[in-house]
């Protein structure tokens, strides 16, 4: 089993950030609030897109 982690930063800001983690061949994503971090799995993380998506175009 391998338990080798790579991260992989997809976007960043002054102030947040978001990288995934790949762990035991799946990928979690986490998004970096200030003092907040939320973690997701990819399921979770494509249903996060298509909210802060949607909220934008309001």
């Amino acid at each position: 089993m391998n338990n080798e982690e790579t991260y992989d930063f997809i976007a960043e800001t002054e102030n947040f950030g978001v990288h995934r983690l790949e762990h035991d061949g799946e990928l979690f994503y986490h998004v970096e609030l200030v003092n907040i971090t939320l973690h997701f799995t990819t399921e979770e993380w494509d249903e996060f897109a298509i909210l802060v998506r949607e909220a934008s175009n309001k």
